[in-house]
């Protein structure tokens, strides 16, 4: 796991830890559990799992885990369109679909000649040479899947970043609710920020999905975060006591995208040993980088009131009780109660005890504390 540049020998580490957005961790940890119930539904089609919503915030590795689940699924008898949601997206999954079942479809619909949009610009045809015949979205999945079924083929659509302010979106999840009560062999998983699934759960268009089994990317439990670090200092010879070790962990707080940055840095400082003063680095770029990629996206889509709330919430320590945030902001606990639903439906916070919150977000008051200093 070692190079070494031949003019001066310098140890010169390969980095395990990948915190760039879009790129996938060479090991994503703690998530297993939701990566086997996933894979394991494929195998019935009446399994809840076949439909999965995966929400969390920012960082919580929700693109990477979509990412891994298919990078699972490619070994095995699917065929996976992935996607993020934007205008085009039906056009681009059933292309996606073309592409990577071509082995499966090219006897079928080897007289493909292209792809049509309709006038309202969402309703996709296929135009098939020999007849001039055209299919909506919803009909040409359903001879995709009658040619993908009779080859065991499972058919699964990977859709990131949703959201129902997409007239496509509404039309995939129409489709999609066809074809499961038509018992085809086809899954839908997606992936959102907690606020987009809200809406989307709650479109009156879309209540279908309200029955779909919805998977909340937690913070990782310390305990893992810590024996992966171990692991891959060990792999890569770099030792570290067992009290740098807890503290890195703790400093993480299970946070995926916190814990690949602290790991990062950590390995980029090409050290044998990490020191408490190489952890605290480590630590420091990580939490700087972590307010401007993280913090600073979320502070900027908060209304005026939301951004009182967790002020008031940042001059106390650990959680605090909303009846204190009310007083401290001069209104009824009433008035805060609609900022503090907001709030905890975007992930922001959570109802840490009856009556109390706590900030979801690691070095949410740190980060505030900041702002106001400057």
């Amino acid at each position: 796991m070692k190079l070494c540049y031949n003019n001066d020998m310098k140890t010169q580490y390969i980095n395990p830890f990948n915190p760039q957005f879009g790129y996938l961790p060479r090991k994503i940890i703690g998530r297993s559990r939701i990566i086997s119930d996933y894979v394991s539904g494929l195998n019935y089609k009446s399994n809840v799992n076949r439909t999965t919503i995966l929400t969390g915030l920012r960082g919580s590795g929700k693109t990477a885990l979509l990412s891994d689940i298919a990078k699972t699924l490619e070994k095995k008898k699917y065929i996976i369109a992935e996607v993020t949601a934007h205008d085009g997206m039906l056009e681009e999954i059933l292309n996606e679909i073309m592409i990577k079942g071509q082995k499966y479809l090219k006897k079928h619909l080897g007289s493909v000649s292209s792809f049509t949009v309709g006038a309202l610009g969402f309703s996709f045809g296929f135009t098939r040479t020999r007849d001039d015949r055209k299919m909506g979205f919803r009909h040409m999945l359903t001879e995709i899947l009658n040619h993908l079924e009779r080859n065991n083929i499972t058919l699964v659509i990977s859709v990131d970043e949703i959201h129902n302010d997409s007239i496509e979106m509404r039309e995939l999840v129409i489709a999609y609710q066809h074809l499961i009560r038509e018992g085809r062999d086809v899954s839908l998983l997606m992936a959102g920020l907690p606020n987009a699934v809200f809406d989307v759960l709650n479109d009156k268009v879309l209540t279908f999905l309200r029955r779909a089994h919805r998977v909340v990317l937690e913070n990782l439990d310390t305990d893992v975060v810590k024996s992966s670090f171990e692991n891959e200092f060990v792999a890569l010879g770099i030792k570290i006591n067992p009290e740098q070790l807890d503290y890195i962990a703790k400093a993480s707080f299970g946070y995926p995208y916190l814990y690949q940055l602290i790991g990062f840095h950590i390995v980029d400082q090409n050290t044998d040993k990490i020191t408490s003063k190489k952890a605290e680095l480590a630590i420091s770029v990580s939490r700087r980088e972590l307010f401007r990629n993280i913090h600073d996206l979320v502070w900027n889509e908060l209304s005026h009131k939301d951004k009182e709330f967790i002020q008031s919430m940042a001059k106390n320590t650990g959680e605090v009780r909303t009846a204190d945030i009310a007083s401290d902001l001069g209104v009824s606990q009433s008035y805060i109660s609609t900022y503090r639903a907001r709030l905890i439906d975007s992930g922001i916070i959570y109802q840490s005890s009856y009556g109390y919150v706590s900030f979801a977000l690691p070095f949410m008051k740190e980060y505030i504390e900041e702002k106001e200093t400057l």
